[in-house]
């Protein structure tokens, strides 16, 4: 039995980007130039990660199908800054099993890195059951 999601519900992850992070990535894109190293700042699809992360594993989670995710990034993230990933419920429409939610990442001065908006399906969910 699945639990029922609330207007108003979020959830929140803590997450320390750091140089093995961003080899890690560095290699997985095959960046040859090694620009991404250059400025040490975290690469956008990094962040974006983490609120996919917590849209499939925490709210709505399990059985999530993305729709559509805007983000909108008003400041670089340095590595090595603690950053923190919100994922909060807007709107549900339980007949369509539709969910939206405000995406926000904020860094340790809390300034905020990016903010958007996640469309997601998860007809578990919003049946109530």
């Amino acid at each position: 039995m699945s639990t029922q999601v609330t207007i108003g519900q979020q959830t929140t992850i803590k997450k320390t980007f750091t140089k093995s992070d961003l080899d890690k990535y560095s290699q997985l894109i095959k960046d040859k130039t090694g620009d991404l190293a250059k400025n040490n700042t975290v690469p956008e699809p990094l962040l974006a990660g983490l609120f996919s992360m917590l849209l499939g594993t925490t709210l709505p989670g399990e059985g999530t199908i993305y729709l559509k995710q805007n983000l909108n990034f008003l400041f670089r993230a340095n590595l090595e800054d603690e950053l923190v990933a919100k994922v909060e419920i807007t709107n549900i429409r339980t007949d369509k099993g539709l969910i939206t939610c405000k995406t926000t990442c904020v860094s340790s001065k809390n300034e905020i890195i990016c903010e958007g908006e996640a469309l997601v399906m998860n007809k578990d969910k919003t049946s109530g059951g």
